[in-house]
């Protein structure tokens, strides 16, 4: 396929000459401004350097989608994409186009071509259409394909339609895992296809003959891959043929590349023949992963997969290796000392994120969806509470739909301590305004759902400024402060073997919520204020514990937000806009802080800590 730029020039100026017929009130009623579309690119665009293929969809004889008055949607896709080839260049990236005149490409081919040019990211160009003829749909769909579930096709689908959705704020878009698509399927990735909206809906037809509602969603699409390439890709470096010794341990490195963001430990994904393994070790300053294959792996072949999740939301691509088992494991096992006087050792905790796949929960304005930040909270959670020794388990670590029956059989089948769902919604009637925690109330284990539902509630008001409330599952035997009766959730009523618990630490619709929840530091923050309710619960007292404060600053002196810090070899959390961090329910002992921030060396602190009390701590960086 030899398709040259100074070919398409001449359709440019026709096509360009065409959408500049009607007005910019189109634009004005779309509620798109100015402002809207970037202006001026920067030489430190995060694209500076990258290699991007864009797609514009249809061409020659596939016209794609018309509108009701005859617009075309491959002439669409192609204006739209040379103005985004224009920004893209002029912040430095380097962009390959499938067409740039009235020719159609075949898919494969288009795939292909993406392919030779071994490019950074590819996105295909659409408009859609009503299948039914119903003219009032209108709608940005986002898809990716399903092989890069959980990897960079996701975070750039993602990226780009929130974006998309913050400027044409259509109701019902939604990013879609697909199967079908097969310059996508064909594709190596990352790879997208976004539909920014319909053109069989007479009023956007309108829009889209508008040159400046074009450059609108072209500045959407920028806007949306400058997003995806901010923080950068971890990789994984794992030898092709596996060496392991008698002890059954694997190496692998975690790569972040210079001005990446790093990678925590507890965003470390690993599956061995298609099940999820938490026994690892990473090392956050080095990148060095070490893991602890199961005693009892049978002898023969295996797969080992493994991803990896930065702090400011970028997968690495997954890392897959066959490897062969031919003799038993022999490894003593580790005799580790858990966090926080080992209160939760041996605790058996079910964790359940609320929704995933196509049940989202609740979407927020910008598209954020609730069951994406069920799930990472949960996660988070996971490695907090596997750091204290419990026996902690989940009913889905991707995004999995599964109904209530399948999530009560699990959790049954683990006889748990405690059942604990994650979840965020939006006011609901009945269920009160406020973020909340809600207990079961079945027989004798009833008294020990108020109590962990108070500590839930206490510890997530307190750290997160939520204004929690604990709420009664059952209104026939209400609690001593605000009832909320949500009879619906069939989950917590059938739980009759053990305490569960429901907690949504912040309301979907709460200001600034869905900026916050969209980065890892968010999601962090709620898990740690979940597992300092449950060692409340579980018999620590806030008030005659320990705790270490601290600020971490740049050299300059100003605050350092979203530098990791670490306790121990274990809890990660990250600082806030102002450079502070808190480590709560400490014992009287001498610990060891580890801070971690891209462009900069790593600090280490060692604190000594007494019986009870506060004690602060400064931590200057150094480039």
């Amino acid at each position: 396929m030899n398709v040259f730029l100074e070919q398409g020039w001449s359709v440019f100026l026709i096509l360009g000459m065409a959408f500049m017929t009607l007005e910019a009130r189109f634009v004005q009623a779309a509620g798109i401004k100015t402002a809207d579309m970037p202006t001026s690119m920067s030489a430190a665009s995060p694209v500076a350097g990258k290699r991007i293929c864009l797609d514009p969809g249809h061409g020659a004889g596939s016209s794609g989608a018309v509108g009701p008055t005859g617009l075309i949607e491959k002439d669409v896709n192609l204006r739209e994409a040379l103005l985004l080839k224009e920004m893209l260049e002029k912040a430095g990236a380097t962009v390959f186009m499938t067409r740039t005149e009235d020719v159609d490409p075949p898919l494969l081919e288009r795939a292909k071509f993406n392919k030779a040019n071994k490019t950074d990211l590819f996105v295909s160009l659409h408009h859609n259409a009503n299948a039914q003829n119903d003219s009032s749909m209108n709608r940005t769909e986002t898809f990716y394909h399903w092989y890069d579930l959980e990897g960079p096709s996701e975070d750039a689908a993602r990226a780009i339609h929130r974006e998309m959705e913050a400027l044409l704020k259509l109701p019902n878009s939604k990013v879609y895992m697909c199967w079908a698509y097969g310059v996508l399927r064909e594709n190596s990735y990352p790879a997208v296809l976004v539909e920014p909206s319909y053109l069989s809906n007479p009023e956007e037809e309108k829009r889209l003959r508008d040159e400046n509602y074009l450059r609108s969603i072209a500045g959407a699409y920028f806007r949306g891959i400058e997003k995806f390439f901010e923080g950068g890709r971890p990789e994984i470096k794992l030898d092709e043929a596996i060496k392991f010794a008698d002890d059954g341990v694997i190496q692998a490195q975690v790569v972040c590349p210079a001005g990446s963001a790093l990678v925590a430990r507890g965003d470390i994904r690993i599956k061995v023949d298609g099940q999820p393994h938490y026994d690892y070790q990473f090392d956050t300053e080095g990148g060095a992963l070490s893991i602890y294959l199961p005693i009892d792996l049978a002898l023969g072949k295996h797969e080992i997969s493994i991803a990896a999740r930065n702090v400011a939301g970028n997968t690495s691509f997954v890392h897959r290796r066959f490897f062969e088992l031919q003799k038993p494991i022999v490894r003593a096992e580790a005799k580790q000392i858990p966090l926080f006087g080992g209160v939760l050792k041996d605790k058996v905790i079910v964790l359940d994120a609320q929704g995933g796949g196509g049940e989202p929960i609740c979407v927020a304005p910008g598209g954020l969806r609730a069951s994406d930040v069920n799930l990472k909270t949960t996660l988070c959670l996971f490695d907090y509470l596997k750091q204290c020794g419990a026996s902690v388990s989940m009913t889905r670590t991707s995004d999995k739909e599964m109904d209530n029956v399948e999530r009560v059989a699990f959790a049954l089948m683990q006889d748990p301590d405690v059942f604990l769902t994650i979840g965020h919604r939006m006011p609901e009637p009945g269920m009160g305004e406020k973020p909340g925690t809600f207990a079961t109330r079945f027989g004798a284990r009833w008294d020990g759902g108020t109590a962990i539902g108070k500590a839930m509630a206490y510890q997530t008001r307190k750290m997160l400024g939520t204004g929690a409330e604990l709420g009664n599952i059952n209104s026939r035997q209400p609690l001593p402060t605000e009832v909320h009766n949500w009879s619906s959730w069939e989950a917590m009523h059938a739980a009759q073997r053990y305490t569960a618990l429901y907690v949504c630490p912040m309301m979907f619709d709460a200001p600034g919520v869905e900026e916050r929840l969209s980065q890892t530091a968010g999601c962090r923050k709620e898990a740690l204020a979940l597992l300092y309710g449950l060692l409340a619960n579980f018999g620590l007292e806030d008030d005659k514990m320990s705790t270490i404060s601290g600020v971490v600053n740049a050299p300059s002196g100003a605050p350092a937000p979203n530098a990791l810090v670490q306790l121990k070899d274990g809890i990660v959390i990250q600082t806030e806009a102002d450079g502070r961090f808190e480590f709560k329910f400490l014992q009287a002992g001498k610990y060891e802080i580890s801070v971690f921030l891209a462009g900069f060396k790593p600090a280490k602190q060692e604190v000594e800590v007494g019986d009870s009390g506060e004690t602060a701590i400064k931590i200057e960086l150094k480039p």
